[in-house]
């Protein structure tokens, strides 16, 4: 039995996060730069999705009671009116498919 399809798969994971790895560091040296808050918001919103995209309505309903803002939004709105529109958004993809 050969190990080798492993093996390639080990090694083009380790060749895709690694940069990203060394880039994230590099950004992080800085972190108020709004070009570093942007980069390392995107790289942690793709790695939550597939946590969104599975608890999108219990995540809401648990920030219904959280006293968190979403400071990064104009008007500061409340964390639960931000989840609130990202669960409808999920739930009518979710309904037309």
């Amino acid at each position: 039995m050969s190990t080798r399809p492993v093996n390639l798969q080990y090694f083009l994971v380790l060749a895709l996060i690694a940069p990203v790895a060394l880039l994230l560091g590099v950004m992080l040296a800085d972190p108020v730069r709004p070009r570093s808050l942007l980069l390392v918001g995107a790289v942690l919103a793709t790695i939550s999705a597939p946590l969104v995209l599975r608890w999108h309505h219990s995540l809401t309903i648990l920030a219904v009671n959280a006293p968190l803002n979403a400071f990064f939004l104009p008007g500061q709105p409340d964390l639960w009116i931000v989840l609130g529109c990202a669960s409808l958004g999920i739930s009518g993809q979710h309904r037309r498919d």
